[in-house]
């Protein structure tokens, strides 16, 4: 599935807190750019093809800039470290329209957001959306340290109306960000939010088992799997009239690229949906955290960066 792309260029750079910078991006033309919803993120074109995804932590009503926040991660691919050290204010980037797998009910009655270290990042646009609509929230956020957490002063400002619970790994014991007493104690019909490293997240879901699921929302910033092919199959780009082996152990993403196409693609672990393709005929085996259920059981798309075929033949939309 191709995405709309425009040029934009880097507007300003600024740190936000130890290891975080923030990047304000503008249309290259001048123009609007393309509306997005609280919790939404953006795919940028590094270099050298380099594609990666990021959470837009501005108020989702502003047309004239994206802005993100990008922690620098040394054991990464290369896409945060390249915006720290290599990216200059006035550098002209490609980014994609906004995706949004991660969406607000700003019809809830009352919202709760568990956040850890840059998993912030959608969540403060969500938090900003509902102030301006004048409904109840609270928020849960834990860091490794005080000074590694970004939007800090912005999340005191409210955290005088006690809407905000800070804590820091390096200061409180983990008993202080319970989360199965957090979800107790929410609210009763609250809708519950989680965004953060594995561990939370799985924690979060344990917690939140019984309930109603319609209530729950979670984002990965990382894989908790592998994205990985068990089983050999044939993939046939129909538009490019091209049949090609995928070898156990290979991606359909890797094999595409080897031949010499060029999909889009951005995070290749299955978690952003730059890459989600039309499926023609076959059975997908999927492997992502960005597609519903309901999506995976129509079979109608799959992410080509980490999913296979349970059946031998696969026909998709390139």
């Amino acid at each position: 599935m191709l995405m709309t792309m425009q040029d934009v260029f880097i507007y300003s750079i600024t740190f936000e807190s130890i290891d975080v910078i923030r990047v304000e991006l503008r249309a290259a033309d001048g123009n609007k750019l393309a509306a997005f919803t609280p919790g939404a993120h953006i795919n940028l074109k590094l270099h050298d093809k380099v594609s990666r995804s990021y959470s837009l932590i501005n108020d989702a009503d502003e047309r004239r800039r994206y802005v993100i926040a990008v922690q620098k991660d040394a054991d990464g691919r290369g896409g945060s470290k390249w915006l720290h050290e290599v990216a200059r204010v006035g550098q002209k980037l490609r980014c994609g329209e906004p995706i949004n797998a991660f969406p607000l009910n700003e019809n809830a009655t009352h919202s709760v957001f568990i956040a850890g270290g840059i998993g912030i990042t959608p969540v403060w646009s969500m938090i900003q959306k509902l102030e301006k609509l004048d409904k109840p929230w609270q928020l849960y956020y834990r860091a490794r340290a005080r000074q590694k957490a970004p939007f800090l002063n912005e999340l005191r400002s409210l955290g005088k109306a006690g809407k905000v619970n800070i804590s820091f790994s390096d200061e409180t014991s983990r008993n202080v960000c319970d989360l199965d007493t957090i979800i107790s104690n929410a609210p009763p019909e609250a809708d519950l939010y989680c965004c953060g490293p594995t561990g939370m997240l799985h924690s979060f879901e344990k917690a939140c088992a019984e309930l109603d699921s319609a209530r729950i929302h979670t984002e990965h910033f990382q894989a908790d799997r592998e994205a990985t092919v068990q089983n050999g199959f044939i993939v046939r780009a129909v538009k490019s009239n091209m049949e090609l082996q995928i070898k156990e152990g290979q991606t359909i993403l890797q094999v595409l690229r080897d031949a010499g196409l060029d999909p889009p693609y951005s995070c290749e672990s299955g978690l952003c949906g730059e890459c989600q393709t039309r499926v023609i005929s076959g059975h997908p085996d999927h492997h992502d955290l960005f597609l519903t259920d309901e999506d995976k059981s129509s079979g109608e798309t799959i992410m080509i960066c980490c999913s296979g075929s349970h059946s031998s033949i696969l026909e998709i939309d390139l």
